[in-house]
C-alpha cells in the first residue's frame, strides 16, 4: 500500500467519525498506567480534533532522526496512531491503528510521547482530545510526520508548528507552481541495466521554487547514485515554473519529488 492509499484511509477514518471515539486500537502507551478498560470510560465522549490546519494545534513535535538499525531494514510502511491529549497539551495515551515493522513503531511512539500540543478549549474549558498521526518510512528513511493527513513543517533539529523560514507547502498556497519549461530526466543506459538495480527503491528529493519560478535548496533524502544525483542536479537547474500564489503574491513553495532507482 503506497503513501497515498495510507492517507485516503486517514481522512476516511477522519470524516467518518462523530465527536465520541467509536474505535479502540491497540493500546501502547499511557502516561498514567490505565487499563484499556479503563481508558474507554474516559475517552467515551472525548472529541477527535479533525482540523487539518496544524498550525493551530501543535507546538512540537521531533521527527524521527535516521538510525543505522531503520535504514537497513530499508522497508517503505506507515505507522499510524491515535493520540490522545489531555487538558494541558501533554501525549496521554496513544493507541496503534496500523503498525508496520515494530523497530519502526516503538520509533514513532517514543517521539510522541514527548510531542506538545495546544489544549483544545470547548465552550471556554480546556478539554482533552485526539487526533491522528503517521508516521511514513521509505525504505527505511523516515518521512515527516503526518497530523491528520497534513505533514508538518521542518526547522533545525525539531519540526514544530511555527513558521520562521517564509517556505510554504503546497496545501498552505492558493495557487501551486506551474511548470513552464525543463529538460526531462535521461538516466544512462548503463544504469538501467545494472543487475543491482532489479528492484523498486523509492528515493525522495526536496526543492524550493522560489519566488521567481526557479529551483534553489536541491535536497536528496536517502542514497543515490552519484550519476543520478547529478543527472537529477543538472536537469532541476532547466526547470522554470509559474510561482507559487498566497494571497496573489508569489511565495517560495516546498516540492517533494518521489524517485526510484532505475
Amino acid at each position: 500500500m503506497n503513501r497515498l492509499s495510507y492517507l485516503i484511509i486517514l481522512f476516511v477514518i477522519l470524516n467518518s467519525c462523530n465527536h465520541s471515539i467509536t474505535f479502540f486500537p491497540e493500546l501502547v502507551y499511557n502516561a498514567e498506567s490505565k487499563t484499556i478498560d479503563e481508558l474507554k470510560i474516559i475517552y467515551n465522549e472525548v472529541p477527535i480534533n479533525k482540523d487539518t490546519n496544524i498550525k493551530m494545534f501543535v507546538k512540537r513535535m521531533d521527527k524521527i532522526v535516521e538510525d543505522k538499525k531503520l535504514t537497513d531494514l530499508c522497508i517503505t510502511a506507515t505507522s499510524t496512531f491515535q493520540v490522545f491529549v489531555d487538558e494541558k497539551g501533554n501525549v496521554e495515551s496513544i493507541f496503534k491503528i496500523y503498525g508496520s515493522h515494530p523497530k519502526y513503531d516503538s520509533s514513532a511512539v517514543e517521539k510522541l510521547k514527548v510531542a506538545k500540543f495546544r489544549p483544545l478549549k470547548l465552550k471556554n474549558k480546556e478539554t482533552k482530545y485526539s487526533c491522528i498521526v503517521a508516521f511514513s518510512f521509505f525504505n527505511g528513511i523516515p518521512d515527516y510526520p503526518y497530523i491528520n493527513g497534513v505533514p508538518l513543517k521542518k526547522s533545525e533539529n525539531s519540526l514544530v508548528s511555527a513558521r520562521t523560514d517564509g517556505i510554504y507547502e503546497l496545501y498552505e498556497v492558493n495557487e501551486p507552481p506551474i511548470l513552464l519549461k525543463g529538460e526531462l530526466f535521461k538516466f544512462p543506459t548503463v544504469l538501467k541495466n545494472n543487475p543491482r538495480n532489479n528492484f523498486y527503491e523509492y528515493r525522495k528529493v526536496e526543492f524550493i521554487v522560489n519566488e521567481n519560478g526557479r529551483v534553489e535548496q536541491v535536497n536528496f533524502i536517502g542514497t543515490f547514485q552519484p550519476e543520478i544525483k547529478n543527472e537529477i542536479n543538472t536537469r532541476l537547474k532547466t526547470w522554470y515554473f509559474n510561482p507559487a500564489l498566497k494571497e496573489g503574491k508569489p511565495v517560495k513553495v516546498n516540492i517533494t519529488m518521489f524517485s526510484h532507482t532505475y
